[in-house]
């Protein structure tokens, strides 16, 4: 019994030694135990350069307004006048609603577009003339019973439509060019128009309203349409259906 008792305290004593070496080799962290053999940091990956944005070229019709003969432009001839010989008075009271219509729409299109002084001032013009125009005849054809009757063939219309459609694709001086244009074509027309319808009208104030009032001041409007289609080299000596104003 003493021999194994002897044994076990020198084997106790061997353990104690060992681990009193080991604990002097691994030091104790305070807070985590047994530290770990540090690491060697991972260097951080290099940024890839930021890619140089590509410029984007802006579609051709941002820069380059539709040409005018790829707009199916209506145009209206000697010839077509002859459908207005037979309007009635209601059919000549929607003739001159509707074209006041059409000119304030380009007009205002053109005050938005147009950076040349003469074709907004003309624009602005025809905004204001025409808006007081519409509010006379509206007025009058109420207070004569006349009624409002579009014609079922009205040139003249299809024209301005045509236009009006064209000018909204258009910008710079191509617009300004194509503006003058259709205001030297529709006032043409009109004026010409105008006057057969005059005499033609049942109500006798329906064809003195045209003659002494409107007629005087379409006839000034293309007067001046010319003066500046002129001055930016537009040739309009096609509408020539009604004569220059004295």
């Amino acid at each position: 019994m003493s021999k194994h008792v002897g044994s076990y305290a020198l084997l106790a004593g061997v353990m104690m030694m060992s681990v009193t070496a080991s604990a002097q080799q691994i030091p104790v962290s305070k807070d985590y135990g047994v530290s770990q053999r540090p690491m060697t940091p991972t260097p951080a990956p290099t940024p890839m350069p930021a890619p140089t944005p590509t410029p984007t070229t802006p579609p051709s019709t941002a820069t380059r307004p539709m040409p005018m003969d790829t707009a199916r432009i209506v145009e209206v001839d000697a010839g077509d006048l002859e459908l207005y010989r037979n309007a009635t008075d209601a059919n000549i009271v929607a003739f001159i609603l509707a074209g006041d219509s059409l000119e304030i729409q380009m007009s205002q299109l053109a005050l938005t577009r147009s950076s040349n002084p003469s074709v907004r001032e003309f624009a602005q013009m025809m905004i204001d003339q025409h808006s007081r125009n519409s509010q006379n005849f509206f007025a009058m054809q109420e207070d004569e019973d006349i009624g409002i009757s579009p014609m079922m063939n009205d040139p003249i219309g299809a024209q301005d439509r045509s236009y009006l459609n064209a000018l909204r694709n258009m910008s710079g001086a191509a617009f300004d060019r194509a503006y003058i244009r259709a205001q030297v074509a529709h006032h043409d027309a009109a004026a010409a128009a105008l006057q057969q319808m005059a005499d033609q009208a049942r109500d006798d104030d329906l064809e003195e309203d045209i003659e002494e009032q409107l007629l005087p001041v379409v006839r000034q409007h293309l007067a001046r349409s010319r003066q500046i289609a002129n001055q930016l080299g537009v040739n309009v000596s096609q509408y020539q259906m009604t004569p220059m104003a004295p």
